[in-house]
């Protein structure tokens, strides 16, 4: 459904990405609130993306992650990367 603007990618172990938000610049944790599934910010629990299903969210974040992933292979930040669907 979306992806906030605060969330953001970081290097992480492995080749992997780490799901941050940009303002706290702390990792993201798995949240749920009235039958929707949620990352919020660790640090705050400002939610950083909302999702009806996990499938849902596994097919977003996986694209999420890919656009990070191509972003830091050409050296630029990932910053911008987040977006806000309608």
């Amino acid at each position: 459904m979306a992806i906030h603007e605060q969330m953001g990618g970081a290097p992480g172990p492995g080749g992997t990405v780490v799901l941050v938000c940009r303002t706290h610049n702390t990792a993201v944790t798995d949240a749920y609130s009235e039958g929707r599934i949620l990352k919020v910010c660790s640090f705050c629990g400002t939610p950083l993306g909302e999702w009806n299903s996990v499938a849902e969210r596994d097919a977003e974040l996986g694209v999420f992650v890919e656009q990070v992933k191509a972003a830091l292979k050409k050296n630029v930040p990932p910053a911008g990367k987040g977006r806000q669907k309608p």
